[in-house]
């Protein structure tokens, strides 16, 4: 899933640029955000919460996949 299309940022949030997605996967009471660059995988993220409600959980993954990859993208530059 593109990252903005079901959970869009707050106004002046981080974007992050249209090549990144995110996938949402679930396993023993994780939930897991793989997420992707031009569909190769590049950081998983998870939220160890089994009482979130999946698209609760999705809200956060998401905030935090754009943190991750605003972060990546800033060290690419300065390397």
């Amino acid at each position: 899933m593109n990252i903005h299309k079901e959970h869009p940022p707050k106004s002046g949030d981080l974007l992050a640029p249209p090549e990144w997605t995110m996938e949402m996967l679930h396993a023993e009471g994780q939930h897991i955000a793989v997420v992707k660059c031009r569909g190769e995988p590049m950081c998983r993220l998870s939220l160890a919460a089994p009482e979130a409600d999946q698209d609760g959980a999705r809200r956060l993954l998401a905030d935090k996949a754009r943190q991750w990859i605003w972060e990546y993208l800033n060290r690419s530059k300065q390397a």
